[in-house]
């Protein structure tokens, strides 16, 4: 609600593109948005929808202070990330004490994912090349809405929970979110039974 915005809270959006998930998720809580990403475009977009943005080489570190965020949000960047232990070092340093982290990626063990492997082909979720291989989406584009990045790490809901522990978080939930190629109401409910899927 726009009317309990308490912007004396600080959100930070790791890998914020455009800033406009960035600015509706502010907006909804009531935080002051923040955001990082690596392409200058992509920063210039992100200020013009309303967040204060930085350049930033995630794998080189966040330019900002020490506890400076009370909540940070990272949808689907881990898996572009060559250190994943800095990944959590950093958002420790940055969060306040008793801050929280949201953070989410493809999983592995996705069902689609599962199958596929079962039929010796690739999951989706792995890229060895800028298209897919090695499976019946062969020839698409890898990362058209991320800027052609590809998938350098991938992780299982236990190792990403393994992960962060490793760095001192307390780990309060797991979410599964979506199956592909199933109808959406199906999916959702598939997702609250299985959420390591």
């Amino acid at each position: 609600n726009a009317k309990n915005h308490n912007l004396d809270y600080k959100l930070l959006d790791i890998g914020c593109n455009d800033g406009i998930f960035t600015k509706i998720l502010s907006d909804k809580i009531g935080y002051t948005p923040y955001g990082v990403d690596f392409l200058e475009d992509l920063i210039v977009n992100a200020r013009n929808n309303g967040v204060l943005a930085k350049k930033a080489n995630i794998d080189s570190g966040i330019p900002f202070d020490n506890s400076f965020f009370d909540l940070i949000v990272s949808n689907q960047v881990i898996e572009h990330v060559m250190e994943t232990d800095n990944f959590f070092k950093e958002i420790y340093r940055l969060l306040k004490p008793n801050g929280y982290a949201i953070i989410s990626c493809p999983n592995i063990t996705s069902f689609h994912n599962l199958g596929l492997m079962i039929f010796g082909m690739q999951p989706v979720s792995f890229h060895s090349s800028h298209i897919q291989v090695g499976n019946p989406l062969f020839g698409t584009k890898i990362g058209e809405l991320s800027s052609g990045l590809r998938h350098v790490k991938i992780f299982t809901a236990p190792a990403l929970k393994d992960l962060a522990t490793h760095h001192g978080f307390e780990v309060l939930d797991i979410y599964g979110y979506g199956h592909y190629y199933i109808p959406k109401f199906i999916s959702s409910f598939l997702s609250k039974l299985t959420p390591r899927y």
